[in-house]
């Protein structure tokens, strides 16, 4: 099973690819609808959960500021371009997470 939140005001759920803290508040990495070009963050306000299971694909990770980070394994070395919406990181990201 994979995590699943659907933004508030938005119909379509969304699968959660990373997970992390800013002064204990949680935020969701997505991707907030099919041809968007990278990571999108939402808070946990600003979500209802759908389905709280991790998967196995998830790894415990460090973030740019030395925090813990919850995130996808395909994601680990593409994080940053990912949320710069690099279209190769996407490109990349989206290949591993197909095969």
């Amino acid at each position: 099973m994979d995590m699943i939140v659907r933004e508030i005001g938005r119909e379509d759920p969304v699968q959660v690819l990373g997970i992390y803290w800013v002064d204990n508040e949680r935020f969701y990495w997505v991707i907030p609808y099919d041809g968007y070009g990278g990571l999108m963050a939402l808070s946990e306000r600003e979500v209802d959960m759908v389905d709280s299971s991790l998967s196995n694909d998830f790894i415990l990770c460090k973030d740019g500021d030395g925090g813990d980070m919850i995130l996808h394994w395909a994601a680990e070395d593409l994080i940053e371009e990912l949320v710069e919406r690099d279209p190769l990181a996407m490109a990349e990201f989206l290949g591993r997470i197909k095969d």
